[in-house]
């Protein structure tokens, strides 16, 4: 059972590259399943969140069949609360500070357990849809660490990055746009680029976790879509017959059943993928300035600050 874990910082670009990713004949995409699992359903938020299809992920008929394929025999209440009880086991601060093997060691049956309900619900994905490739969006290093162990799955990884001042940029755009489920707060510039510089730094750890990682800028993956998606079927070992796209920028997009992720998993139809650069005239220099100065290493390391190309990528084709 093939999962491509997709790994990286909020608002990256994970929604569309896993979206078209999984229009692909013999994949499916997921979305944000440790959001769903470990957040909405075992916080009782799921009211808020639907399914990519439009309907509410507990009226859903294909996320209904999944949990009853998953949990067979447990109702919502059970099911929330047995998440609840394993949760600790997928927080970073534990991982990192013990390790999997000597956390897992000392929470033995409680790690057993959720990593069997893990390979069951997967598989029931599996069952469900067909599908050879289950593509996850969960973007965080912890929990795709813990996908590692999961019995019966084959883990693979796109570390995806993109430019933080972008994100911080679109993130402040977002929030100021979003009108719809619970309110959240703004994050800082400082902690939100503390966290974009944690997260990439352990998804480079997470690379060497798989069976095989690839490390893709959301700028590159914006300028030459069709090669990056190329790219990472070569990295899986998978010839798929079509691609779906229209043509070199825009893809052709169903329905999807997808949980979390930005509205843009709502799109259906024909879709341009380009590259959002606004922030490079509209964001205010200090806070430009601010996120740098705290980010300029792994900028400097991805080839933010010299314009060049940093993914592991063969080079692309000229346009």
């Amino acid at each position: 059972m093939k999962v491509l874990y997709i790994v990286g910082a909020p608002l990256s670009g994970s929604t569309i590259l896993h979206r078209v990713l999984g229009q692909i004949e013999g994949f499916t995409a997921v979305g944000e399943t440790y959001n769903y699992l470990f957040r909405d359903l075992a916080g009782s938020l799921h009211d808020f969140e639907p399914c990519g299809c439009g309907k509410p992920v507990r009226e859903c008929p294909y996320w209904q069949a999944v949990m009853r394929g998953a949990f067979a025999g447990m109702d919502e209440a059970a099911v929330e609360a047995f998440l609840r009880r394993h949760a600790h086991i997928v927080r970073h601060r534990h991982l990192l500070r013990f390790g999997w093997d000597e956390w897992r060691q000392s929470r033995h049956e409680d790690a057993e357990e959720l990593l069997s309900a893990l390979a069951r619900l997967y598989r029931a994905v599996q069952d469900v849809t067909g599908a050879r490739v289950i593509v996850d969006a969960s973007k965080l290093p912890w929990y795709g660490y813990v996908l590692g162990h999961v019995p019966g799955v084959e883990l693979y990884v796109v570390h995806l990055v993109r430019d933080v001042r972008a994100i911080a940029f679109s993130m402040r755009r977002h929030h100021e746009l979003d009108r719809t489920g619970p309110p959240w707060r703004l994050p800082g510039l400082v902690p939100l680029t503390r966290e974009w510089n944690a997260i990439n730094l352990l998804a480079g750890l997470l690379r060497h976790r798989s069976h095989g990682a690839l490390r893709l800028r959301y700028e590159d993956f914006a300028a030459h879509p069709r090669h990056a998606v190329t790219s990472i079927l070569h990295l899986l070992g998978e010839h798929p017959e079509r691609l779906p796209f229209a043509d070199d920028r825009r893809v052709v997009l169903g329905v999807a059943h997808t949980l979390h992720g930005n509205p843009n998993r709502f799109k259906t139809g024909e879709v341009e993928i380009r590259l959002d650069e606004d922030w490079q005239t509209r964001m205010r220099p200090w806070r430009r300035a601010v996120v740098t100065s705290l980010s300029w290493a792994l900028l400097a390391r991805y080839s933010y600050l010299s314009g060049g190309r940093r993914s592991d990528l063969a080079r692309a084709p000229n346009r």
